[in-house]
C-alpha cells in the first residue's frame, strides 16, 4: 500500500458522498447543497476525514527528530541534598526520571557545583508527539478498512437510494 492509496480513496468516497445524494433526489440543486452539507458534517465529525488526516500525518512524520524550542525547555534546579555532592551530574541525576517517563537531558554533565540548572526537554522524537495525538506510527494503514467501509457505504447508498426514489416507481 503506497501512502496515496489512501488519499485517492478519500477522493473517491466525496464523489460517492455527491452520487449518493443524487441519487436519492429528482432536484440537482437541493441535491448539491445535501451533498455540500454531508460531506462538511465528515470534515466536523470523526468521519473519513479524521482518519484520512490522522494517517498522512503518521505517514509524514513518522520517526523525524525533533528539538525542543527555548519555551519548552524545563529548568530543574537542583535539591539541596545533591549541591553537597559536587561529583553528580544532570545526567545521573534525571537518569531514573528519563528511564520512566522519556525525554532527555541537553548539558548532561553539568554538574550541582557549576550552579547551573539542568536543562531538561521532555520529547526527543516526533513518535512521543503522535501518541500523545492518538497516531501510532506501527498502525499507520490500520484505518483503512474502515474507510473502505464508508466507501462500500456510499455505494450501497447509490444503488438503494436510486432504488427507493426512482426504480421503484418503474417496476
Amino acid at each position: 500500500m503506497r501512502p496515496n492509496d489512501l488519499l485517492w480513496l478519500f477522493f473517491v468516497f466525496s464523489a460517492t458522498v455527491s452520487q449518493a445524494t443524487a441519487a436519492g433526489l429528482h432536484d440537482a440543486l437541493t441535491a448539491v447543497n445535501i451533498a455540500n452539507l454531508l460531506f462538511t458534517l465528515c470534515q466536523l465529525l470523526c468521519g473519513p476525514r479524521h482518519l484520512l488526516h490522522g494517517r498522512m500525518v503518521g505517514a509524514a512524520l513518522a520517526d523525524a527528530p525533533l528539538r525542543c524550542a527555548a519555551v519548552d525547555l524545563l529548568h530543574i534546579p537542583w535539591p539541596t541534598a545533591a549541591q553537597n555532592h559536587s561529583t553528580a551530574s544532570c545526567g545521573t541525576y534525571l537518569a531514573p526520571y528519563i528511564q520512566r517517563a522519556g525525554g532527555r537531558v541537553l548539558r548532561p554533565n553539568t554538574t550541582a557545583a557549576a550552579g547551573e540548572n539542568c536543562i531538561f526537554c521532555p520529547v526527543t522524537d516526533m513518535n512521543t508527539m503522535l501518541a500523545q495525538l492518538g497516531i501510532e506510527v506501527g498502525m499507520r494503514w490500520r484505518d483503512l478498512g474502515p474507510f473502505a467501509v464508508y466507501l462500500i457505504m456510499n455505494i450501497a447508498g447509490i444503488f438503494g437510494l436510486y432504488w427507493l426514489t426512482r426504480g421503484r416507481r418503474a417496476s
